[in-house]
């Protein structure tokens, strides 16, 4: 194979390339959907397994935890069967409850197929995140609660005043984790929508993937294995600037 140098003329293609932008803007929109929705409802799910007895607090714990160590592969298996429009679970579900107009190509129809897809992802994230949530909950000491209560606090004040900022850096390491994570998602969308259908659910790694390996476009591939690198260092630094480090006494 003859290669030849052309300079910077694939990233001038990539900067032309609608389809590359539409990758950008899916992952963009998963990383909007894991900070507002994913993480939050971590938060709340371990902040509430934090107040029920140690035994519901284990069991309901392993509960959300297991779909994070399931294998990626079977969980998009598992998920496609689901939503298949003729016999899937979702869609017999919904018939068999009264609400066949619900149904719908979860994976077949452009307006749906990526938030199907998001769905699925917080639905396997939430609980790793969780149990990271309730290690840190778990090791704020009792007495600055009760001393919150002497003074009057209720439930909402303690959590807004010692909860979350204890919580800082594990938040900011979460934020992070989900922030980096958003844009290295591949297999997922790979096995259930290969980016399809009409690029509806097309990210940066599985545009990557397509133009490195099936268009054997080796040069452009690497162009946007670059882009991704630029664009999470860009949104890490901005999360850096936007959650400071700050010293937190306790007395």
């Amino acid at each position: 194979m003859t290669m030849n140098y052309i300079g910077l003329q694939n990233y001038k293609e990539l900067m032309a390339d609608p389809i590359f932008w539409g990758a950008l803007k899916n992952n963009l929109l998963l990383v909007v959907f894991s900070l507002v929705i994913e993480l939050p409802l971590a938060f709340v799910i371990a902040y509430t397994l934090r107040n029920l007895s140690r035994r519901w607090a284990g069991f309901f714990r392993g509960v959300y935890f297991i779909p994070s160590v399931l294998s990626l592969t079977v969980v998009s298996l598992l998920w496609t069967m689901i939503y298949n429009y003729q016999w899937g679970l979702l869609n017999k579900g919904l018939g068999t409850i009264g609400l066949e107009s619900l149904q719908k190509g979860w994976l077949g129809e452009p307006r749906y197929a990526l938030y199907a897809v998001f769905f699925v992802v917080i639905w396997i994230y939430v609980g790793y995140y969780m149990v990271l949530y309730m290690a840190g909950l778990n090791a704020i000491p009792n007495n600055l609660y009760e001393a919150a209560t002497i003074d009057g606090a209720n439930k909402w004040q303690s959590l807004y005043y010692i909860s979350i900022p204890l919580m800082r850096e594990i938040i900011k390491a979460t934020v992070l984790m989900s922030i980096i994570g958003s844009f290295k998602y591949f297999d997922l969308v790979f096995i259930m929508t290969q980016g399809g259908p009409f690029r509806s659910t097309e990210l940066l790694a599985t545009y990557m993937y397509e133009r490195a390996f099936a268009a054997r476009k080796m040069g452009y591939g690497a162009t946007i294995a670059i882009m991704i690198l630029i664009v999470a260092l860009i949104a890490t630094i901005i999360q850096n600037k936007v959650t400071k480090k700050e010293t937190i006494e306790l007395s």
